[in-house]
């Protein structure tokens, strides 16, 4: 006696509660864990506007400057003593002074997370596929946020660009991952 999965849903139940309430904890995961994640770096690579130092006497510009602004590059011919950033905030700019020549790193913090990604696509869906999608997902979320919690308190700016590819390596594989469990 067969049995059709129409069939098989009529006794069991469709949607419920428990469908519902799983689906609203996935839902959440995916926007926290990785959703916030992955569009995090747009504010920790943020570079505020500068400004000259009050006692400078190699700077002498007035008001702030942003990237966009006309004088933006000027600082680079200052010491660093002569300028300041504007804003309060602390940014990965800010705590290395990935300014200038070392501009490019800005990029480089924000497309680590993309690289990781694409390894850990790679690599934890081929192990997913061989020792089951929920496990991974569950191992991967611990990871993300045991690599977002390192990120935001990496002394060095390697550490903080390695720590943001680790992020990148479990979110490839949650994102993936979270379609098995709805």
């Amino acid at each position: 006696m067969s049995i059709t999965i129409d069939e098989a849903f009529e006794q069991i139940g469709s949607m419920g509660r428990y469908q519902l309430r799983l689906l609203a904890i996935f839902v959440f995961c995916a926007f926290s864990v990785v959703g916030f994640q992955t569009l995090l770096i747009t504010f920790i690579a943020a570079e505020p506007g500068w400004r000259c130092a009050d006692n400078s006497t190699a700077c002498n510009l007035t008001g702030v400057h942003k990237p966009a602004s006309k004088h933006y590059n000027f600082r680079c011919d200052l010491d660093r003593s002569d300028w300041e950033f504007t804003d309060d905030y602390t940014s990965a700019v800010t705590q290395w002074n990935l300014v200038c020549k070392d501009s490019i790193l800005q990029s480089v913090s924000s497309s680590s997370i993309f690289a990781g990604w694409l390894l850990g696509a790679i690599i934890l869906s081929w192990i997913s596929d061989k020792t089951g999608r929920r496990k991974v997902a569950y191992f991967g979320a611990l990871g993300v946020v045991a690599a977002a919690l390192l990120s935001a308190a990496s002394p060095y700016f390697w550490m903080f660009v390695v720590c943001r590819a680790i992020v990148g390596f479990f979110v490839g594989n949650v994102i993936a991952n979270l379609f098995d469990f709805l």
